[in-house]
C-alpha cells in the first residue's frame, strides 16, 4: 500500500523552482587549501552545513553537490539568490574554525588596518549567479532536480572567474531593476549587487566597486 507522507524532510523534485518561469541559478565553490587533510575535510563539512542553513533561510534549492566543495543551487526569486550569497560570505567569515585550519595558507585571519575588523578568516566561497528564462529541469537519481541550458552554463562560467570571498552576477533585467536602489540592505548585511555600483566583496571587508570580468556585477 502507498505510504502517506506526513512531512517533506528535504526538498525533492516537486519542490524545485519552476523552469517555465525565470530561475536564478547559483554555482558555489568553497576554498579548500588541501582537500585530503582531515582538518580541511572537517572544515568543508562545517562550511557545507553553514551553506545549507543559509540556503534554507533564503528559500533556495540545492540541486547537487558534485564535489565536497562545489554546489549547484537554484532560486525562484532573484533577490533571494543575491541575499543568499552575501549571507553565506558573512557566515563563513564568522565560523568557529579550528586553529589548525587558520594556520593554513589562505586561511589566516586578516584585519582591516583602519577599523580592526576581521575581513578574512578560514574557508571562503566564490559564487556565480545568472537569472532568466531558458533552463530545462531534469530529475537526478537523488530525487532532486538539476537545471540545464544557457542560464546554468552562464552561472558556472561566471563563478569560474570570481575570486574567493566574492560574488559575480551576470547582468540581467533584474540587475537593471535594482540598480537605482543600490546599495540596498539585504539579509545577512548584504549590500545589493549591481554591475558598476557599490556591492559586497568580503576580501575588501567593505563595500567595493562593482564590475568584474565580462561585465558581471560584483557583490
Amino acid at each position: 500500500p502507498r505510504l502517506e507522507t506526513a512531512q517533506v524532510l528535504t526538498p525533492g523534485y516537486r519542490q524545485s523552482p519552476d523552469p517555465t518561469r525565470a530561475v536564478a541559478v547559483c554555482f558555489v565553490s568553497l576554498s579548500a587549501p588541501d582537500r585530503e587533510s582531515e582538518t580541511t575535510k572537517r572544515a568543508l563539512d562545517t562550511a557545507s552545513a553553514v551553506l545549507r542553513v543559509s540556503l534554507a533561510a533564503h528559500r533556495g534549492y540545492e540541486c547537487k553537490q558534485p564535489e565536497p566543495n562545489k554546489f549547484t543551487l537554484a532560486f525562484a526569486d532573484f533577490d533571494d539568490a543575491v541575499s543568499f550569497t552575501g549571507d553565506l560570505h558573512v557566515r563563513l567569515l564568522t565560523c568557529d574554525w579550528e586553529d589548525a585550519l587558520l594556520r593554513k595558507r589562505g586561511c589566516e585571519p586578516r584585519f582591516d588596518p583602519n577599523t580592526g575588523a576581521t575581513v578574512w578568516r578560514g574557508l571562503h566561497a566564490r559564487c556565480g549567479v545568472a537569472f532568466g528564462l531558458g533552463s530545462t529541469r531534469k530529475p537526478l537519481n537523488t530525487g532532486r532536480a538539476d537545471y540545464f541550458g544557457a542560464i546554468p552554463n552562464l552561472a558556472a562560467r561566471v563563478c569560474a572567474v570570481a575570486q574567493y570571498g566574492q560574488t559575480l552576477i551576470e547582468p540581467t533585467e533584474e540587475l537593471r531593476r535594482v540598480r537605482p536602489q543600490a546599495p540596498r540592505a539585504g539579509r545577512g548585511g548584504l549590500a545589493a549587487a549591481v554591475g558598476g555600483v557599490a556591492g559586497w566583496d568580503v576580501r575588501k571587508g567593505a563595500r567595493g566597486r562593482g564590475g568584474g570580468g565580462g561585465g558581471a556585477g560584483c557583490v
